[in-house]
């Protein structure tokens, strides 16, 4: 009872982070792992990989293009998406819509494929668009899936340089409209037939976030490079690739803008897609890649603090990218983004996150909380007098010869 008062008055009053004493730090390591009530929001994966258990618990997951997803057991899953490239489609897809498209070239904005491959869609032709509407309708019955996720899902594409000839044939043929509001039509009618709709960068045409669900953005806080050093990474010799961080001042900036938008369209979330390299020890002759769970946590706290959700995807082998903190329960958010000097925390009903971007040597900090459990260390806290200390570690990885963030999750200990 005196721990559930102390939790209720740490609620109502608010709670500061502020400097404590290394000996009044007291760790124990977790007798059990802490419950896992919550499913992640969205989570990728393909149809073909080993062991889609871990992203069955998500929300949504994206499995696969249409043809990837035909007679698969879709069952075991909440809501699949299924991936749907929004501007076209590549000269080897063959569907009922494809060759109808090829057979109509009015709508298509290409007579022929570009050096890729592709075929762009003229989605103001209005002819395509109920004809691709009725059509992933239909596929979406067929296959029992939620949506799609529309890569491409807005008209930047028709300014660059090297697709002047279609903005050229777009505004010959339809001087007096755009192309987003064609999108924002095809986007709306899915959506009021009850197909869930994911985009990726709608928001930079952002009359579209009013006929989506979700938008998502991709490498907004981690991105992957390649270094231009060669080894043998787990028998494969290879580029090594390495993990970049934005600057937090960009990633604020697009935080305040997303939240506007959110505010005025209405939308659900803004999904933060971001990718990351292994964590690589040498091994002898060889390069083990390990989990990057520095950085999943990185970016996991990065989203939480401005109110966001972050996937992060490890492509050089994505069973490294499995981590059960997309499913524990933080409750609502108290507060919004706090920062005192060079810390970022932001409370919530069930416990904190804090992120410590320059971190150099090991701090002790504590919060006017009846225990922690330190998700990242495994780790029990116990309080002394109601205040819990907890440790923030420098992540110095000797192989890159670098520091990274440090960011941690911590639950309350009811």
């Amino acid at each position: 009872m005196k721990r559930l008062l102390l939790l209720i008055a740490i609620i109502l009053q608010g709670a500061i982070i502020e400097p404590a004493q290394p000996d009044s730090y007291h760790p124990s390591p977790l007798t059990s792992p802490p419950p896992q009530p919550s499913k992640g929001l969205y989570a990728t994966a393909r149809v073909w990989d080993d062991d889609l258990s871990f992203v069955r618990r998500f929300k949504i997951v994206e499995l696969g293009g249409i043809d990837d997803l035909a007679g698969i057991d879709l069952s075991p899953f909440e809501r699949v998406v299924a991936y749907e490239w929004s501007a076209g489609f590549y000269k080897d897809e063959h569907n009922p819509l494809t060759a109808w498209a090829l057979k109509h070239p009015d709508a298509l904005l290409t007579p022929k494929p570009n050096d890729e491959g592709a075929y762009f869609y003229d989605m103001c032709d209005e002819k395509l668009l109920q004809k691709r509407i009725a059509y992933l309708i239909e596929r979406k019955k067929e296959l029992g899936i939620a949506g799609y996720f529309f890569d491409w899902a807005n008209e930047e594409f028709l300014h660059e340089p090297s697709f002047a000839t279609l903005l050229r044939r777009f505004k010959t043929r339809h001087p007096h409209t755009t192309y987003a509001s064609c999108l924002a039509r095809f986007y709306a009618a899915l959506k009021e037939a009850g197909v869930l709709i994911v985009t990726n960068q709608a928001y930079r045409n952002p009359e579209l976030l009013e006929a989506v669900d979700y938008d998502m953005c991709e490498s907004y806080m981690t991105q992957i490079h390649d270094s231009k050093a060669m080894a043998n990474i787990e028998g494969t010799i290879t580029f090594i690739p390495t993990t970049t961080f934005v600057p937090l001042e960009e990633v604020f900036e697009y935080f305040a803008h997303f939240s506007k938008l959110k505010q005025r369209y209405g939308y659900k979330q803004m999904i933060y897609m971001n990718y990351a390299a292994p964590l690589f020890e040498p091994h002898g002759d060889r390069l083990a890649a390990k989990k990057p769970t520095d950085v999943i946590y990185y970016n996991y706290v990065l989203a939480k603090l401005g109110g966001f959700y972050s996937f992060t995807e490890v492509p050089f082998d994505h069973s490294l990218e499995r981590d059960p903190l997309y499913f524990y329960d933080l409750g609502r958010a108290l507060e919004p983004m706090q920062k005192d000097g060079d810390l970022y925390w932001r409370r919530f009903e069930k416990g904190f996150v804090i992120l410590a971007p320059t971190l150099r040597s090991k701090r002790y900090m504590r919060i006017k909380a009846p225990g922690l459990i330190d998700l990242k260390e495994g780790l029990s806290l116990e309080d002394e007098e109601g205040w819990t200390t907890f440790e923030l570690s420098p992540i110095y990885y000797n192989f890159e010869n670098r520091y990274i963030p440090q960011a941690k999750v911590f639950l309350y200990a009811h």
